[in-house]
């Protein structure tokens, strides 16, 4: 199983650097959601609560500068008591 996870964790990084280079954060903010229950789901829980935290640090700062409200930060905040 682990082998999945560093798999996934691979796709993962590979895409955030891609998101990051052209700057498109509600992308970052969604693959940040899925390194949270990625590392959830395999009890890595230290890296989930740290990339959940980011998740809503970005879907937050998208929801002042546009006024959508984005779904997965109530979740966030229920699935990991931020």
């Amino acid at each position: 199983m682990l082998g999945h996870v560093n798999e996934a964790e691979d796709y993962f990084k590979k895409a955030l650097k891609i998101s990051e280079e052209i700057k498109d954060y509600l992308q970052m903010a969604y693959i940040y959601y899925e390194f949270a229950y990625l590392y959830s789901d395999y009890d890595q829980d230290e890296k989930a609560q740290k990339a959940a935290k980011k998740t809503l640090e970005i879907f937050n700062g998208l929801k002042e500068k546009t006024g959508v409200n984005y779904p997965e930060i109530d979740k966030l905040y229920k699935d990991y008591n931020l």
